[in-house]
């Protein structure tokens, strides 16, 4: 057993990408940054970590994929019971120098990495989100809501821009916030935003995002307060993810968090259903 890791999501891909659509769904986040990655809409400001673990026999047994600042992203590949695996993985990381201030991924893959990674370091781990992955493959309620979806447009980005940061405070609150406005910028020129409108006015907006072979994710589901309880996000993630199916994506997914019982009962209304848990660290790092 032995890790291997990458300068470039092309050489990281090519070593990793069978094994990641193996279990396409579950790794649509760490498969669909590194296609970002490999085409170039995603450009980080800091190198990315980007490794496997591989068994002598060459099959690959654990992958992981780290933007910093982010936290690194733990992939659903190999036996679930293969904890030296993950801790090959820990190790590369440890033996790089590379700041680790968390881990995301499926459970029970992520709980294990975190607690072999606070016996190695001595750093105490604490669970900052837990979401559960949904997929859609027809949409069966479309939402009573008056209004229509739209592509955002240039005019769009200035209260798009606060949305994704009001998003963002709300939803990941210890992960670290892009620029908004640039973030926003790239979104819309990419034509991944939506928005719902009602009466002329932007009420709820919505992203894809991440395209795979398989899936497309739906993200960035934002309403602001005072436009709440209208069923005006139920009827915006339904309106997109039928567009996202018409333009041919097998399915689409997304990720909720469990803390809030209303996304997750109205993402089911729709026609989402429950893949798996994710669950995410953040790693102490003491005074």
């Amino acid at each position: 057993m032995h890790v291997e890791t990458f300068s470039t999501a092309v050489a990281f891909l090519e070593a990793a990408q069978s094994a990641l659509e193996a279990n396409d769904l579950v790794n649509s986040l760490p498969l669909g940054i590194a296609l970002r990655l490999k085409s170039g809409s995603l450009i980080p400001t800091q190198a990315p970590f980007l490794g496997i673990v591989r068994a002598d026999d060459g099959a690959v047994l654990a992958a992981g994929l780290m933007t910093p600042p982010y936290n690194l992203l733990i992939a659903e590949i190999g036996a679930e019971s293969d904890a030296a695996a993950l801790a090959l993985l820990g190790q590369a990381l440890r033996e790089g120098g590379w700041p680790v201030p968390g881990v995301n991924g499926p459970r029970p893959r992520a709980d294990r990495f975190a607690a072999q990674w606070t016996a190695d370091t001595g750093q105490p781990h604490q669970v900052v989100t837990n979401l559960r992955l949904y997929r859609l493959t027809a949409v069966r309620a479309f939402g009573e809501a008056g209004g229509r979806l739209r592509p955002a447009t240039e005019a769009d980005i200035p209260l798009l821009a606060v949305w994704s940061e009001a998003f963002h405070l709300e939803a990941t609150p210890h992960s670290p916030s892009p620029d908004a406005v640039e973030a926003t910028r790239q979104r819309v020129a990419a034509g991944e935003l939506y928005i719902w409108e009602d009466g002329g006015r932007a009420v709820s907006c919505a992203a894809s995002s991440r395209p795979t072979r398989s899936a497309i994710t739906v993200s960035l589901v934002y309403t602001p307060p005072a436009q709440r309880r209208r069923g005006y996000a139920t009827s915006c993630v339904a309106a997109l993810s039928q567009r996202l199916l018409d333009q041919g994506y097998p399915c689409c997914v997304l990720f909720t968090n469990l803390a809030n019982p209303t996304s997750n009962h109205i993402y089911q209304e729709i026609g989402y259903e429950p893949i798996c848990d994710f669950v995410g660290y953040k790693f102490e790092t003491g005074a």
